[in-house]
């Protein structure tokens, strides 16, 4: 896995956690 699918994968949580 690269880095960068992990921190798309971080910044779509980020995202999700503060919609909610």
């Amino acid at each position: 896995m690269s880095r960068y699918r992990m921190q798309q994968v971080a910044w779509r949580m980020t995202l999700v956690a503060c919609l909610i």
